[in-house]
């Protein structure tokens, strides 16, 4: 059953105090459009403008939701609810254990998580992808690129033509299932007076806490007094998750988030709050988010939420992916339908940043260096502030192209892990 509010791009934002009561046992597509079309009537965000349809006329649940969805939604979907619960519990998802991104129409791997089929064949950050199968991305649109990578089974072959230092090779590949870390990379940075805890997070997901932990326990340790957490990637996840990472940099009892659901529902409307936490760090000087069009709804929650109360939070690399909204969702007939149910603000009441939240140093996603290398060029630009006090300021002309369409547009579970 669906026990999350989720956060996410992609993906989602949650962790529900609603939980589901009945099994949905009516299953014929009649029966599940008219589960659908019920449940969005209900708990749609922009209920009070879906369009009257004649829902018994469509072929499939899926296919009715996006004829449903408002002009602002780019995220409600219909999912299989065992591979949603397997992602958001134990973090584990069926494939190859990798991440794309585009520049201008071209693929690259952006992410290799480890001890994947494609971490152990050598693939590393900063190759571009040529081919899947035989067929060549550049000729491939989103649909036939998703489709190209086979069903999300185990077992299931993938060939991929990969360009790398101007020379192609081939990889042979196995889906299999990934089991995707939270935390990708941390390091403690000695630069010059100040010592800065460096993070990569990648998911909000159910064990991602412990991770965090972790990772703030060696922070708090060494005693850092700036601290850097790289979003670049981080599509989102569940909102208990974002306030525990909200909790460990700024701990307290102040409001975190509130959520505020459609007019039908305003008795769901809630806050949430920041807490205290064994690791968590107190009088930071310093709190530097690095930030991409990936960088999505729960990850946004994190940087807006603390926006009130830190003074010195700054967002260096690009626009965000603009989603202040969460979902809770419900299931049916093997299937979770997670549409957007509220919006999501701080303790001001700040929030509606549908065209993502500006970054005040703009720096370019630098594939060709590891994370946390002093010459990656975020990394670099953060480290320029923290050391000069002088940053790139984004253009317009950089925020439309950050905003531009990705020729990769994820479908089915990749909403949720943001991979394949």
């Amino acid at each position: 059953m669906i026990k999350w509010i989720v956060l996410i791009a992609l993906i989602l934002f949650t962790n529900s105090c609603d939980k589901v009561t009945k099994k949905y046992k009516a299953c014929s597509i009649k029966d599940q459009n008219e589960f659908v079309y019920r449940y969005m009537q209900k708990n749609y965000l922009w209920n009070s403008t879906m369009p009257e349809l004649d829902y018994l006329s469509y072929n499939s649940p899926e296919e009715l939701l996006e004829d449903l969805k408002d002009p602002k939604d780019h995220w409600s979907f219909i999912i299989d609810t065992k591979a949603l619960n397997s992602y958001f519990n134990e973090g584990k998802y069926i494939g190859l254990g990798i991440k794309f991104s585009d520049e201008n129409g071209d693929i690259y791997i952006s992410l290799v998580y480890q001890n994947s089929p494609a971490f152990n064949a050598g693939i590393k950050r900063g190759m571009k992808l040529i081919s899947i199968n035989g067929k060549l991305v550049k000729d491939m649109n989103s649909q036939e690129i998703h489709e190209a990578f086979g069903k999300n089974e185990v077992g299931v072959a993938v060939n991929l033509e990969l360009e790398y230092n101007n020379q192609i090779n081939e990889y042979n590949l196995t889906k299999a299932e990934i089991d995707a870390k939270s935390v990708i990379t941390t390091k403690i940075i000695n630069d010059g007076n100040n010592k800065i805890g460096y993070i990569v997070f990648d998911k909000f997901v159910g064990f991602s806490n412990n991770e965090l932990d972790d990772a703030f326990r060696e922070f708090k340790s060494a005693n850092i007094n700036k601290l850097i957490v790289d979003l670049r990637y981080n599509g989102g996840g569940l909102v208990d998750v974002a306030q525990h990472l909200a909790s460990l940099i700024h701990p307290s009892n102040d409001i975190f988030v509130k959520m505020k659901f459609n007019q039908q529902n305003s008795i769901k409307n809630s806050q949430l709050y920041f807490t205290r936490l064994n690791n968590s760090l107190e009088n930071l000087d310093g709190i530097y988010f690095i930030t991409t069009k990936y960088t999505c709804s729960a990850s946004e929650a994190v940087i807006n939420g603390l926006k009130p109360y830190v003074d010195n939070i700054f967002m260096i690399g690009q626009k965000s992916c603009g989603k202040p909204v969460g979902m809770i969702g419900d299931n049916f007939c093997g299937k979770s339908i997670l549409p957007i149910e509220f919006k999501i603000t701080n303790a001001n009441d700040e929030g509606d940043y549908f065209g993502g939240m500006t970054p005040d140093c703009y720096a370019s996603d630098d594939i060709k260096h590891s994370f946390g290398d002093r010459d990656e060029s975020m990394l670099r630009a953060t480290l320029d502030l923290i050391d000069y006090n002088v940053c790139e300021s984004p253009s317009n002309k950089q925020a439309r192209r950050v905003s531009n369409k990705s020729k990769l547009q994820l479908l089915g579970i990749h909403k949720i892990t943001g991979a394949y």
